[in-house]
């Protein structure tokens, strides 16, 4: 399903005159990166993301929307798995596509829903995942659909989950680039 939908994307960006898209490798972010005059220029970062519903309105689980303790902590470094810095985006846009299962049909999945919003606006206060480093989305399906995570605004979603470093595991990458950055500034 999401092959097929950034096989779609990349399709209709290459349609529209004034549009550049960059394809993400299958463990990298973002999944595509659109620049261009018609978006008004600078780069936008659109990740793909599939979830299944436990019931019509709640996933099963939390989508992890961003790796906590490397590329989203320190946004001005270059990661490895990342195509630029996170700083050099001008748009985190997460599409969001939620389905439920069900073995009797053919396709397996049915009532697809899809909520295509800027990433913070579908986060919560809690990690994805209690041993990796992801920060979590909500689950109720209305509140992804109309894109009201928990919080208000991207600078409360970036100023939670940034001041939160101490709670992140010490990335060995993050380390090594940041000792780099300071060496090169030395």
């Amino acid at each position: 399903m999401e092959i097929e939908l950034r096989e779609n994307l990349i399709e209709a960006s290459q349609a529209q005159p004034g549009i550049t898209v960059r394809e993400g490798s299958e463990r990298s972010y973002p999944d595509l990166e659109f620049e261009g005059d018609f978006l008004g220029g600078g780069f936008r970062a659109v990740d793909i993301k599939c979830a299944r519903r436990k019931t019509p309105n709640r996933l099963n689980n939390s989508v992890a929307l961003y790796t906590g303790n490397t590329w989203f902590l320190w946004p001005q470094l270059k990661f490895g798995g990342i195509l630029r810095p996170f700083d050099e985006y001008e748009e985190h846009i997460a599409v969001l596509v939620m389905y439920l299962f069900d073995p009797t049909v053919p396709e397996r999945i049915k009532d697809v829903v899809v909520a295509v919003h800027e990433t913070w606006r579908l986060a919560s206060k809690r990690r994805a995942s209690a041993t990796r480093e992801y920060i979590g989305s909500v689950t109720a399906v209305d509140a992804l659909v109309d894109g009201r995570g928990e919080f208000e605004a991207a600078s409360d979603f970036y100023d939670y989950w940034r001041s939160s470093a101490r709670r992140w595991k010490d990335s060995p990458e993050a380390k090594k680039l940041l000792r780099r950055a300071l060496e090169d500034k030395g």
